[in-house]
């Protein structure tokens, strides 16, 4: 697994520097803020891959998500300093891709931004890295993408759902489908179309566009 790019939000040095070190050992770049503001501030300078939310003192966990969520639809694991269940459930509820205490062994941090993150590449076990539909390349795990020898610019939203649709290759899928497949996007977090998506992606695959085909009442599919 290529190395992980995180944004940690935290105000209390000591621990802050025990979950950075597990990070580092973990092959995980931590770049370490103070207020949910500088966060967003660091995403499009650092581009990282997951935000850690960490605690900032006299704000609580879930308005510093929904802050968050306002801006960025990046994986996000809350770090609680109370982890009784109707914080975790709050937190979750509130747009959370994991919760644990702050205090958890930082090895298991470092597991469950590991987990996060292979599941927002679309990665498993075992899964196959390279998808070929005709004479287009996508590499999963270092997204990218080649339209026979050139390599294609897509945003991140673009690449999501050119990935779902060569997963689902010759099966369609609906509108919602696809939308779930762009969590994580933080390019298209304010244009959540995927009618635009899809027309940016047929304008870029040039000959290999008519394989993109809408299926009337269903959504989307990459075909033969």
């Amino acid at each position: 697994m290529l190395p992980i790019r995180a944004v940690l939000v935290d105000d209390e040095p000591e621990h802050e520097a025990i979950i950075v070190a597990a990070l580092e050992l973990a092959s995980i770049v931590t770049h370490v803020v103070r207020t949910a503001n500088d966060a967003l501030a660091e995403v499009p300078r650092v581009e990282p891959e997951i935000i850690l939310l960490g605690n900032l003192t006299n704000i609580a966990p879930v308005l510093m998500l929904r802050a968050l969520r306002e801006r960025t639809t990046l994986p996000v694991i809350a770090l609680l300093v109370d982890a009784r269940s109707v914080d975790r459930i709050a937190i979750l509820d509130a747009g959370a891709d994991d919760a644990l205490a702050r205090t958890s062994n930082p090895a298991e941090i470092a597991a469950r931004v590991r987990s996060t993150v292979r599941r927002a590449r679309g990665l498993t076990q075992g899964e196959r890295l390279v998808l070929a539909i005709g004479s287009v390349t996508i590499d999963v795990e270092t997204r990218s993408v080649h339209l026979g020898d050139i390599e294609m610019s897509l945003t991140t939203s673009e690449f999501l759902a050119l990935r779902a649709l060569a997963h689902s290759h010759g099966r369609p899928l609906s509108r919602d489908q696809l939308l779930h497949a762009l969590h994580g996007a933080a390019d298209d977090a304010f244009d959540r179309s995927i009618d635009v998506v899809i027309s940016r992606l047929r304008a870029k695959l040039g000959p290999e566009a008519a394989r993109l085909k809408t299926i009337r009442g269903v959504g989307y599919m990459l075909g033969v």
